[in-house]
């Protein structure tokens, strides 16, 4: 069984990359809904910008 803070150092060498794939994910869907795409015609131009 690991030890506590072994685990939370772990767990904290693995954040990283996880917060900048979350990122990266947000920013392509903002990407995608601010474009001029006519697929995100149906979105409200107020909706985009929130």
């Amino acid at each position: 069984q690991a030890v506590p803070f072994e685990e939370r150092y772990k767990e904290s060498l693995e954040r990283g990359p996880m917060v900048q794939q979350l990122l990266y994910c947000i920013n392509s869907f903002r990407e995608a809904a601010l474009s001029k795409d006519p697929k995100f015609d149906h979105v409200d131009i107020n909706d985009k910008q929130k």
